[in-house]
């Protein structure tokens, strides 16, 4: 069985894997019945699937029409591009298979156009039209080449009139073509305009515009308009604005068509690929999952889709080196790369930053709007702030408000896909599996030097040295009264330490330099606090997790504290909390 997926397009409509077809037929539809001349704008990025779409278009059309293909990124190659307009005028002439005295009329034309302007001819465009003789000396570049190409122009033309000639010579050959079928329209299917350098695409644009707005033709472009407004500045300078690139477009395309990627059977595309990966009848669940990991980080475009798919094919490759994946394991897998590929900057920071990771605080924190939220003045007092990391803040500002939003909404999925029982609450043996795929996952990366972490060693010092020394001895004071509970621990971790008894967690504490914040980690609505110290920063009732939070300044209450305290404490110990 073949590995893999590839990177080429859609031909047929048994292919169709993303139920495009009713677009397909309602294009075709109206390239059938439209007025000509017509020019329709197939647009969208890379690897959206405008190739594909035009295939099935070209298949559904059959031969109701006409029709001819011409890519122009195979002639932008080998220094080929200075030469694409003429290179794509005379391949479409030829392609109507002209009679011998029109192809040599053409040839003529082109030549005599060439002569006049600053448009570059090709040898080969040359030898085909009129003979080898002015196509060799042409590869001369002499004097010769001149004497030739002036002897073969038209005499007294300008160009204007050259363009009008070479325009009715063009529709003759379309007449002459479509009459010798019985049909009523060629169709001319014209591919990866956006592959070229921008300014050069839009000379292209501009030549289809010029001599090819002919009747009976109907032109299929793909591009990317992105591509068209760049390519206006650099042919007309930085002071053309958008509006006027979007006019340049308008004026040139009748019908923009957008590859409807938002529409895309997304299930369908995904129960294909687990199908691959031995993942026979997917839950809905899951199917959900990986659809939403996919829309909320690379998107519906299927060159990106392809890409991650064959990024998962080879890690699980190395995987089972190590032993068989479980479809937990595959999942996991699957949603660490679409972060890689899509939030690098967050990726490499989790792989660096993996002792962080191994908390259930920590992860939820990756999803919400606050860590990656700029920092104001004052905001050591802000209760949001307790647990926010700079770094994290650093990446939020990298993004926009839309890349943002897609990422607060991968996180939730991301985390939710890690919690393999779904209980809300992520275990040690989970947090390990993502650490152990995080770790695999590194060989993909797209930069150098990715390095996953060891998890660092901290101690309880360093934390404590973060605090004034008035702050510290609040510390030890409730420390102190914290021990006589038994065989207590502190496990120091980046940004905070955790307070365990027996590997049950019960409370955590941040050191702040003029304060010390304690969150008793326990259910939501769980706390009987009389004095209602604690400020309640949970949401969901009964859910265990950092839900109480107070900010320490000085020793007032410091009793009261320590029995809101052995409150977590005892339920964490009827819970047999990890």
């Amino acid at each position: 069985m073949s590995l893999g997926f590839s990177d080429l397009p859609v031909v047929n409509k048994e292919d169709d894997i993303f139920e495009v077809s009713n677009y397909v037929n309602a294009l075709s539809a109206f390239i059938k019945e439209c007025t000509t001349p017509m020019t329709i704008a197939i647009q969208g990025t890379w690897g959206a699937g405008k190739t594909s779409l035009m295939n099935l278009i070209r298949e559904e059309l059959g031969n109701s029409v006409d029709s001819i293909w011409f890519n122009t990124w195979q002639y932008s190659q080998f220094n080929m591009e200075d030469e694409l307009t003429l290179t794509l005028l005379s391949s479409l002439s030829e392609a109507l298979e002209p009679e011998q005295s029109q192809r040599a009329n053409i040839g003529k034309s082109i030549l005599s156009l060439a002569s006049r302007t600053a448009l570059k001819i090709g040898v080969s465009t040359a030898s085909h039209f009129l003979g080898e003789e002015v196509g060799e000396a042409l590869q001369d570049a002499g004097s010769e080449a001149k004497s030739i190409i002036t002897k073969n122009k038209e005499q007294d033309l300008s160009p204007v009139q050259a363009v009008k000639v070479l325009k009715k010579q063009f529709q003759e050959a379309v007449l002459n073509k479509i009459g010798k079928s019985s049909k009523d329209r060629l169709v001319f299917f014209i591919d990866d305009l956006d592959r070229l350098n921008p300014g050069k695409a839009v000379e292209v644009l501009e030549i289809l515009k010029l001599f090819l707005d002919c009747d009976k033709c109907v032109f299929v472009l793909a591009i990317d308009y992105s591509v068209v407004s760049q390519g206006v500045r650099v042919k007309y300078g930085d002071s053309i604005d958008d509006s006027k690139g979007r006019s340049f477009f308008d004026k040139i395309i009748q019908v923009p068509f957008k590859m409807p990627t938002a529409q895309y059977n997304l299930k369908n595309y995904v129960g294909k690929f687990l199908e691959s990966i031995d993942i026979k009848n997917p839950s809905e669940q899951m199917l959900s999952n990986y659809s939403q990991l996919i829309e909320y980080s690379i998107g519906s475009n299927p060159r990106a889709m392809k890409r991650i798919f064959n990024a998962y094919l080879l890690l699980s490759k190395v995987t089972k080196i190590k032993g068989e994946q479980s479809d937990w394991d595959k999942e996991m897998l699957f949603a660490v790369l679409c972060l890689q590929l899509s939030f690098e900057e967050l990726y490499l920071y989790l792989a660096k930053n993996l002792d962080e990771c191994n908390s259930q605080e920590f992860m939820e924190r990756l999803y919400n709007i606050d860590s990656y939220r700029d920092a104001e003045d004052g905001d050591e007092d802000n209760e949001s702030s307790i647990l926010t990391d700079d770094n994290l803040k650093l990446i939020g500002k990298k993004y926009d408000d839309q890349k943002l939003h897609n990422l607060l909404k991968f996180m939730k999925v991301f985390v939710e896909v890690i919690d393999q029982n779904g209980d809300g609450d992520l275990s040690e043996e989970e947090l390990n599996a993502f650490y152990s795929v995080i770790n695999i996952s590194s060989i993909t990366a797209a930069v150098d030097n990715v390095e996953v972490s060891a998890k660092a060693t901290y101690t309880e010092e360093e934390h404590v040295q973060r605090a004034l020394p008035q702050i510290q001895q609040i510390y030890q004071d409730l420390k102190q009264k914290v021990m006589t509970l038994g065989n207590i621990s502190f496990d120091p971790k980046k940004e905070y330490m955790v307070m365990n008894n027996k590997g049950n967690r019960f409370a955590s504490v941040v050191f702040r330099k003029k304060k010390v914040a304690l969150f008793l980690i326990m259910p939501f609505g769980a706390l009987n606090d009389p004095k209602d110290l604690f400020s309640k920063i949970g949401t969901v009732q009964d859910k265990v997790g950092w839900n109480y939070l107070l900010e320490m300044r000085d020793e007032s209450d410091l009793d009261y504290v320590f029995e809101m305290l052995k409150q977590s404490y005892n339920l964490a110990n009827k819970d047999n909390r990890n």
